[in-house]
This record gives C-alpha cells, sequence and structure tokens, in this order.
C-alpha cells in the first residue's frame, strides 16, 4: 500500500511506509528476513541498488563522521547500524573504487545489499530521500565525503587512521 501524503518522510518507527519509499522512491529491491544471531528476533530489512555503494565507518568514529560530513555541506544519507559495529554513508557507486581509504573504512557495493531501518537497531540519521518531496538524494562521490571521514579518524580518540 502506497505511503499517503500525511505519511511523508516516513518515519522510522513506520516498517510499511519506509518500504514503500524504498520501493517506489528509491526504486531499490528489498528483502524480508530474520536475524539468526538475534534468535530471529525482529525483521532484517536487506535494500540491494546498483546506485550507491554504502562507506562503512567504525560505529564510535562513524558517529562523528555523520556530523563531520553534514558540516562540511555534503549530504550524503547516513544509516547507524551499532549490530553491526558501523556507521554507512550512502556514496555514488564505483566512486570510491580508486581511492586510497583509511585504515578501519571499507565499501560495501549496494548491489551486495545493505541492512537498513526498520531493522531493530538500524536507523537513518540522514534519509535518502528528500524530507519535503518524494524524490532520491543524490549520492555523493566518495572523494566529497572521504574528507571529513578522514579527519574524523584522524583526531578520534579510539581510532588510529
Amino acid at each position: 500500500m502506497p505511503a499517503t501524503p500525511s505519511s511523508w518522510p516516513p518515519r522510522s518507527s513506520d516498517s510499511r511506509a519506509l518500504l514503500t519509499a524504498y520501493t517506489q522512491v528509491m526504486g531499490w529491491a528489498v528483502t524480508l528476513g530474520r536475524d539468526p544471531a538475534g534468535g530471529g528476533e525482529g525483521t532484517v530489512v536487506t535494500v540491494v541498488s546498483a546506485r550507491f555503494d554504502a562507506l562503512c565507518v567504525p560505529f564510535e568514529a562513524g558517529r562523528t563522521a555523520l556530523w563531520a560530513v553534514e558540516r562540511s555541506k555534503v549530504t550524503a544519507p547516513g544509516l547507524r547500524n551499532p549490530v553491526m559495529g558501523s556507521v554507512a554513508l550512502l556514496i555514488a557507486a564505483g566512486s570510491a573504487a580508486a581511492l586510497e581509504l583509511p585504515a578501519g573504512v571499507g565499501v560495501v557495493p549496494g548491489r551486495e545489499g545493505l541492512v537498513v531501518a526498520p531493522t531493530p537497531g538500524v536507523r537513518w540519521d540522514t534519509t535518502p530521500w528528500r524530507p519535503d518531496r518524494r524524490e532520491p538524494l543524490p549520492f555523493p562521490p566518495a572523494r566529497a565525503v572521504l574528507p571529513a571521514v578522514t579527519d574524523t579518524l584522524r583526531t578520534h580518540t579510539t581510532i588510529s587512521p
């Protein structure tokens, strides 16, 4: 069932509206499953798309990196996943291929799947759609996001680049 105008933007607690946004607004394939590590509790939502990659930063440094990226005036959808121990910043697919990444930072291709909200424990900091209308945000190139991530890792007390 499509999200109603009153439900835009989708709330993180509204599973149906989130799934609608993923499929109808973002054009992502969605897979629902159970988390065997969590005893099968809660639904795990995985999205697949060839349009993005996820720049994965260790969780504690990643929380700071989300703020640093936002301050740099770059809009990169950001997803916190404390269960996996990382923060994912969505970037344009393939844009990190030729770049040297700091230690502890990895890239997961969107075509391999990314666990997203409303999976228990996972939440968006910056959603991948515009808050005022049903339209995807553009994914920035990795080179636009990486300076803020690198600076964060350089100054973060528990992670050394």
